[in-house]
This record gives C-alpha cells, structure tokens and sequence, in this order.
C-alpha cells in the first residue's frame, strides 16, 4: 500500500508542455520580396539574378503574345470589313444592273434589301469585348 502523503508513480512524472508554432510567409507577384531573394543568394548565389532574368522574359514573352491575338483582331476586322464592301458592291451592282435592264421594281427591292441589312448590322453589333476580357 502507498502512503497517503506520497504522490504515486503517475503524479512524479514531471508534465511536459509543448507548443507548435507555425510561421508562414506570402507574397504577390512576379518575385518573392527582398528578404527572400537575399535568403535564395545564400543557399545559391546567382537565383535571385537567374529569377530577375526568368520574370522578365516571361513579360517580354506576354507582351508579344498579346500584340499577335491584338494584330490578329485588327486584320480579322480589317477582313471583314473588306469582305462586306465588296459584298455590299456586288448587291448594289446588281441592284443597278435590274434598274438598268427596266426591271424598277426589282432593282430598288435589291439596293433597299441591301441598305437594310446594312443599316441593320450596324444597329445590333455588339462592341468587341478588349483582348485578356474573357467571361466563362
């Protein structure tokens, strides 16, 4: 039997405190803030030049790709609109042609057919939403 005044086994044990402490660190952009790149140069001296260089040919690259799809939007433009003169010519010509020919009726309902489909797309196009301004 143990003494009552004396603590038993379980209760001599010293009790042990522990503590986690978790340290985190977050950036935004391109490079990690000055701190960290200088931590980068003492495990390998020349990262944070190697990473300047890597960020700004990734810009370069960006910059290029945006004024390729921004070129292809003007020539696709230019295109159409080339496309709906000439369009628009031939309606008209041939409208003339049937006013020329004696058929009155025939050729102002082509050149007034043709105007209205003109006047028409014009109404209800919709301005083209800026390159990088995609909705999903």
């Amino acid at each position: 039997m143990s003494k009552p005044n004396q603590p038993s086994k379980k209760q001599q044990q010293p009790l042990v405190e522990s503590r986690r402490v978790h340290v985190s660190q977050h950036y935004e952009g391109d490079l990690p803030t000055p701190e960290m790149l200088d931590k980068y140069r003492q495990i390998i001296p020349d990262l944070p030049q190697k990473m300047i260089q890597w960020v700004d040919e990734e810009r370069r690259h960006r910059r290029r790709m945006e004024n390729k799809i921004l070129n292809r939007f003007s020539l696709t433009e230019l295109s159409r609109t080339i496309a709906a003169l000439i369009g628009l010519a031939a309606v008209l010509g041939a409208g003339i042609v049937f006013l020329n020919k004696g058929y009155p009726r025939e050729g102002a309902a082509i050149i007034i057919a043709a105007a209205v489909a003109i006047v028409g797309i014009f109404i209800s196009r919709k301005p083209s939403p800026p390159a990088g301004d995609k909705k999903s």
